[in-house]
């Protein structure tokens, strides 16, 4: 046995030495094993008028659950993506550069806390500041690791009249990072208040769209859990629709489909 391993070395150091390599044997494919792509998911918000548009193929909404006789049947509307944390919390990383005037973290901040405060629900948010600066172009090309919120000339980076972006890095049914941007051109104005801001109490600013942050972030964070728009008249009055109206304040609070949806997938 020695004598014919001690042949082989000897074998394979001559074809070494006389410049013929020897092939490795290919990789065995498993069919349906190749490995999953990442992916990304972008939900873009526009005013009333123009429904919202992207996330990912799927089944239509859920329909509502026939009426079990104590008047809660016809709630129940949401759309789950099936992706999701791989733990039931998320940390996003506030920057105000490029925000209007006044204190719109307190504004995004309740926006996570609405969904935060389930308590049929183990999901959790948390909250930090950043640095970082960004263009939505740049991020829809690569992955930095952080979950930003900030502001962004949504016009100027290829979604005109978008009031804001959510957009979600993803790897087979795994959320990696998500991102958000409100978008600070000059046809919007934000108010951070609702009625008492002075863009409500005036009306409607000449030449602008008046909208809510806490109103659109409550929205937007719904697309971080991967719960998608919703646009059956009948579920117009749950957080997740994909149309909102100036002044429009009710989506600051979380309906039936939408306490559903975050229940289903992250149950406490």
């Amino acid at each position: 046995m020695k004598r014919l391993l001690t042949s082989f070395v000897i074998a394979v150091l001559i074809l070494s030495l006389s410049g013929i390599s020897i092939a490795a044997a290919p990789p065995i494919e498993i069919p349906g094993k190749s490995p999953p792509e990442l992916n990304k998911a972008v939900f873009v918000h526009y005013p009333k008028g123009l429904e919202a548009k992207g996330g990912i193929p799927g089944p239509p909404d859920k329909p509502p659950k026939p009426d079990d006789g104590d008047g809660g049947g016809g709630k129940l509307w949401y759309k789950d993506s099936g992706i999701q944390w791989v733990t039931p919390k998320a940390d996003f990383l506030y920057n105000p550069t490029g925000a209007p005037p006044g204190n719109f973290l307190s504004a995004v901040q309740k926006g996570f806390d609405t969904w935060t405060a389930v308590e049929s629900s183990n999901f959790t948010f948390g909250n930090g500041s950043t640095s970082i600066v960004y263009g939505i172009s740049s991020l829809d090309n690569y992955m930095d690791g952080q979950n930003v919120v900030g502001w962004a000339d949504l016009n100027a980076e290829g979604w005109p009249n978008a009031i804001a972006v959510t957009m979600v890095w993803y790897l087979g049914d795994t959320i990696l990072e998500v991102d958000m941007a409100f978008n600070n051109n000059s046809q919007f104005a934000w108010s951070y208040n609702g009625p008492g801001d002075e863009i409500w109490d005036n009306g409607n600013t000449v030449d602008k769209y008046d909208v809510d942050v806490q109103n659109i972030a409550t929205h937007e964070v719904g697309h971080w859990l991967m719960l998608e728009d919703l646009y059956n008249k009948p579920a117009g009055e749950q957080t997740m629709y994909g149309i909102s109206a100036e002044f429009d304040l009710q989506k600051r609070s979380l309906e039936s489909g939408d306490i559903a949806g975050i229940t289903s997938i992250y149950p406490s």
